[in-house]
């Protein structure tokens, strides 16, 4: 029971990490939460009792943290566009072309928000490491 313990809080620390150096791997982090996924899900088809509970705590917050993660590039790549299409001479769009300011500033604010995305991420995913590690401690489900 302690082994599978332990490699629960090794998969915990596996899509923690990625979350800390966002800024350097940008979008490789899908490799990892993806990998914490199938560890996960592995997990809960061999282990019982209270690794069990672990297991589905862990698959649950790797599955938030992917979607949360995926609509956050999705808001990243449409800034991204909107800022490629207003440093253009001649924007494709008449819209972009009558207000270039506001579009700038939309796309500004959207990679803001994909960043408070990313700390939120990292904030819930720590709340809910440590959960588990208080559930471990005590022998207890979550």
């Amino acid at each position: 029971m302690n082994k599978h313990n332990s490699v629960i809080a090794v998969a915990y620390s596996i899509l923690l990490l990625p979350l800390l150096l966002i800024n350097y791997i940008q979008w490789l982090i899908i490799i990892p939460v993806g990998g914490c996924i199938l560890l996960s899900f592995i997990f809960k088809r061999r282990f019982e009792g209270l690794a069990l509970s672990y297991a589905q705590h862990l698959f649950t917050t790797a599955r938030l943290v992917l979607m949360i993660l995926t609509s956050g590039f999705a808001m990243l790549l449409l800034a991204i566009v909107i800022e490629y299409q207003v440093n253009l001479p001649l924007p494709d769009y008449e819209l972009i072309i009558n207000n270039p300011a506001l579009f700038m500033t939309i796309s500004t604010n959207m990679i803001y928000i994909f960043s408070m995305l990313c700390a939120g991420c990292l904030a819930y995913t720590l709340y809910r490491f440590y959960c588990v590690l208080v559930a471990m401690a005590r022998s207890k489900p979550i």
